[in-house]
C-alpha cells in the first residue's frame, strides 16, 4: 500500500468523517491509515474487510436459545476475560455464522472481523474494560459500554483510548447474535488527533 497523499492526510484529519470530501474509507481503516508514516503494507495495520482469508468456521456446536441473562454472562467474560474487542476472541457459539458487525462505516463478516481485529491490535498490550454491566433490554437485544485504549500493530506503537457502546441482536427464533453495532462516544477524526506514539 502506497503512503496516502498529503492532502488526503490533511483531508481525513480536518474533515468530519460524514463529509462527502472523504472517501469511503471503513472506520478502522482510518485508525489504520499509515499515520502519516510510509509504512510497508507489511506492516501497514488491516480493516477486518483487508484481513486474512476468511477463517473456516466453527467446529463447536453453536449454543441457541440462552437465557439473555446467560448470554449477558458470555459477553461479560469475552470483555473482561478475553478483551474480545482487541483480540477478536469472541465466544463464536453464540454468534449465527451469518453475522454482521457493523461500525459507523463499514460492515464486515464474521470471520473478517474476527480476523482483522487480531491482526490490526496488540492484543496483550490493549486493555478492555466493561462499563457497568451488559444488558438485556429486550429478548432480542443486548447491549454494553467499553472503555478501551487500543495498541496498534505497527511501528512506535501508537495507542487509541476509546469509549462507546455495542448493541447485539439476536435472532428472535434460535437467539444467536445475528449483528453486532459499535458506536463511539467520539468522532474518528479526533480519535486521529488524539493518538498516543510510544511509550
Amino acid at each position: 500500500m502506497q503512503p496516502l497523499p498529503p492532502l488526503l492526510l490533511l483531508l481525513l484529519l480536518l474533515l468530519p468523517p460524514s463529509s462527502p470530501l472523504l472517501p469511503p474509507v471503513p472506520r478502522r481503516s482510518f485508525l489504520s491509515l499509515p499515520l502519516l508514516l510510509p509504512l510497508p503494507v507489511a506492516a501497514s495495520p488491516l480493516s477486518p474487510s483487508q484481513a486474512a482469508p476468511a477463517l473456516s468456521p466453527a467446529l463447536s456446536p453453536k449454543r441457541p436459545n440462552l437465557s439473555p441473562q446467560a448470554l449477558a454472562d458470555v459477553v461479560r467474560a469475552d470483555v473482561a476475560e478475553r478483551k474480545f474487542l482487541a483480540t477478536g476472541e469472541l465466544t463464536r457459539a453464540v454468534y449465527s455464522e451469518s453475522c454482521v458487525f457493523v461500525d459507523e462505516i463499514d460492515t464486515y463478516t464474521l470471520d473478517k472481523w474476527i480476523a482483522g481485529t487480531g491482526r490490526l491490535f496488540d492484543g496483550a498490550a490493549s486493555s478492555v474494560s466493561l462499563v457497568g454491566d451488559a444488558v438485556a433490554s429486550s429478548p432480542t437485544q443486548l447491549s454494553f459500554r467499553f472503555d478501551e485504549t487500543l495498541q496498534f500493530n505497527i511501528p512506535f506503537k501508537p495507542r487509541s483510548h476509546l469509549t462507546g457502546t455495542v448493541t447485539l441482536t439476536r435472532d428472535p427464533g434460535d437467539g444467536l447474535i445475528t449483528e453486532y453495532r459499535e458506536s463511539w462516544d467520539q468522532s474518528v477524526a479526533d480519535t486521529l488527533r488524539n493518538l498516543q506514539w510510544g511509550n
